[in-house]
């Protein structure tokens, strides 16, 4: 079975491996935004830096999904995700069968594969953080 790790990514931008990392930029006044643009969607400075973002954040919000174009396994759940800082995205909830998320989870980044015109490719889709 092929390593996930090992599938062409969906987007180059989106991530690092090593670590498996979000990528972001950020402005000189501290704007962070996510994915990586070449100007601060809040102030528009073309003065931007890329910055690999927090690896855990916390379920804003979330929907879950019934319908989905052929081939894509429902239900699923998508969520928006508070990063420590400015940014928040949506992502896929990658849960055990029978979970369901809640508003405040604690969740953490990790690979994921999307099947895109049959073929696996890498992307990112954030779990429940284990509680010790």
């Amino acid at each position: 079975m092929t390593n996930v790790l090992d599938l062409p990514p969906l987007r180059s931008d989106l991530f690092t491996t090593e670590p498996f990392a979000l990528l972001g930029t950020q402005c000189e006044s501290g704007h962070a935004s996510f994915p990586s643009r070449d100007f601060c969607p809040v102030c528009y400075s073309t003065d931007v830096q890329p910055i690999e973002l927090p690896r855990s954040g916390t379920v804003e919000t979330f929907t879950t999904v019934h319908q989905a174009p052929p081939g894509v396994t429902v239900p699923y759940h998508l969520a928006f995700v508070r990063l420590p800082g400015p940014v928040v995205l949506l992502s896929r909830l990658q849960l055990a069968t029978g979970v369901e998320p809640k508003i405040g989870d604690e969740v953490h980044v990790v690979p994921s594969l999307m099947r895109v015109d049959d073929v696996d490719q890498l992307t990112f889709a954030f779990e429940l953080k284990e509680h010790a």
